[in-house]
């Protein structure tokens, strides 16, 4: 369970990080 936890702790990271990079690339 700890991993599943982790795992899908960690896809939500990219997941806002991949966000990220998109608003960085549409404004710049």
């Amino acid at each position: 369970p700890a991993l599943i936890a982790r795992e899908s702790q960690y896809l939500k990271k990219s997941d806002d990080l991949w966000a990220h990079c998109v608003t960085i690339s549409k404004s710049a």
